[in-house]
């Protein structure tokens, strides 16, 4: 096996350009690492998705579910209407960019497809990685044919709103999704997410194993050895 060079040290800064906002990293300022340490706790700001889908539609998601239980819808079919109102570049971003965002045809354009994600929602009543990754059924993708996309300008860039009209009619604002710092989630929340990730996994965990990762993640303030999280994943 050939003998690997080592990598030269870098002595200056590196310009990085994402989405036209220039990032630069210093490597001399070494300092950063450690400012705030034990005083600051990053982590805390964290966002957690509850939805196996881009974080930009999880508001859509969260106003479609919340509309359906205000509802208390139990069948696509008494859905009469649905509209979606925001602002003038999320609208564009969803409701001009061809027939993907209402029929995707494969896992990594419904991550990204408002009108299919919210249909979802409200068919199902949840959006989990079965729903994901299954295209939808057929009353998803007719509903999803049917939702209404309207711009307004002047509202806040990512907010929205979702009208859905049933046996009555109801409009839900959003703005910040669930499992953002100012929303976090609930532990039965957490809980949903790590059973449905377990669940789909190239080797799913049995529901026994789950139970007992999450009994020992309650305890982990006393667990005498970290190895026991470890243990059912081990195969």
């Amino acid at each position: 096996m050939p003998k690997r060079s080592a990598i030269p040290p870098i002595t200056g800064g590196i310009r990085i350009e994402l989405s036209r906002c220039p990032v630069w990293r210093r490597p001399t300022d070494a300092s950063a690492l450690l400012r705030d340490l034990g005083a600051a706790f990053r982590g805390q700001a964290l966002s957690y998705k509850p939805y196996p889908c881009g974080r930009p539609l999880h508001a859509a998601i969260d106003a479609a579910l919340t509309a359906k239980a205000k509802l208390k819808i139990e069948h696509s079919d008494e859905i009469e209407s649905v509209t979606i109102e925001a602002d003038p570049v999320g609208h564009s971003d969803q409701f001009a960019r061809g027939p993907a965002k209402r029929c995707p045809t494969q896992v990594v354009e419904v991550q990204f497809a408002q009108p299919f994600l919210v249909a979802t929602a409200l068919v199902h009543g949840r959006v989990g990685t079965a729903e994901v990754d299954g295209l939808g059924d057929g009353s998803v993708l007719a509903l999803s044919d049917r939702i209404a996309g309207v711009t307004r300008d002047g509202r806040p860039k990512g907010s929205l709103s979702i009208t859905v009209r049933s046996t009555g009619s109801v409009t839900v604002e959003v703005s910040t999704p669930i499992g953002s710092p100012d929303k976090p989630l609930t532990n039965a929340q957490l809980e949903t997410k790590f059973r449905d990730c377990a669940r789909n996994a190239v080797q799913p965990l049995s529901e026994a194993s789950v139970d007992g990762v999450l009994a020992a993640i309650g305890r982990l303030e006393t667990l005498p050895d970290a190895r026991e999280l470890m243990t059912p994943f081990a195969g």
